[in-house]
């Protein structure tokens, strides 16, 4: 059976993201040239944000590489991943593979990071970034909560706080 003709939506999301991703991200860093913002490479991922945050983002990552290999190696390697400090949490289904973390999970520390990086990580691996808009309602939805899920089981998992682990209910 053709690709095409097993998931009709490859195509079109495929397209949309070889035309979208590209611009949307270039847009993103613009916004994100601030003069007070810091930039941190770690492999794939960039961290844009305050001084703070981004000594926070890299904590995060060297505790993530210590306690969970495999999460910290799909982080560094293959997708690329763009982290940003937002006062407003960014819906990341409008831009794949683009991140933000708010001050909710920023007032965490390295905590709150890293549960924001798991999230990315397990959106990623379930969605294949995809686009929110190239998904069905449905299959978004579905997908939404199996990332949550995931997320919060991988938290449990490594005795996060137990408020923490409320926020992906």
């Amino acid at each position: 059976m053709p690709m095409s003709a097993a998931n009709p939506m490859r195509v079109p999301n495929l397209l949309l993201r070889w035309l979208l991703g590209p611009v949307n991200l270039q847009l993103l860093r613009l916004v994100m040239r601030r003069p007070e913002y810091r930039t941190l490479r770690i492999g794939q991922t960039t961290f844009y944000g305050p001084p703070e945050f981004v000594r926070v983002c890299e904590e995060a990552m060297t505790s993530l590489a210590k306690v969970d290999p495999q999460v910290y190696e799909g982080l560094t390697e293959g997708y690329r991943y763009v982290v940003w400090y937002g006062e407003h949490r960014l819906s990341e289904d409008l831009i794949t593979g683009v991140f933000s973390i708010d001050d909710s999970f920023l007032s965490w520390g390295t905590l709150g990071v890293t549960a924001r990086l798991v999230e990315a990580y397990h959106t990623t691996v379930l969605t294949e970034r995809k686009l929110r808009n190239v998904l069905s309602g449905p299959d978004a939805d579905k997908l939404i909560g199996q990332m949550k899920t995931s997320t919060r089981e991988w938290l449990i998992s490594h005795d996060y706080p137990h408020e923490l682990t409320e926020c992906y209910i």
